[in-house]
């Protein structure tokens, strides 16, 4: 991983009468799982990119 710190980006979606918040990483090629949760959903790092996070 990436020593800088995480940039986050926060983007809000209009969909009929309902706001959808998205946290997503600004640089898609930065991930962190320290407790291994997403790698435990069978979803690696490379995949990541494709993937909301919040």
């Amino acid at each position: 991983m990436n020593s800088l710190p995480l940039r986050l980006r926060y983007q809000t979606i209009d969909v009929g009468n309902t706001d959808i918040h998205l946290c997503t990483l600004r640089d898609n090629q930065q991930f962190n799982d320290p407790e291994g949760a997403v790698d435990a959903l069978g979803i690696s790092s490379a995949a990541w990119r494709y993937q909301a996070c919040c």
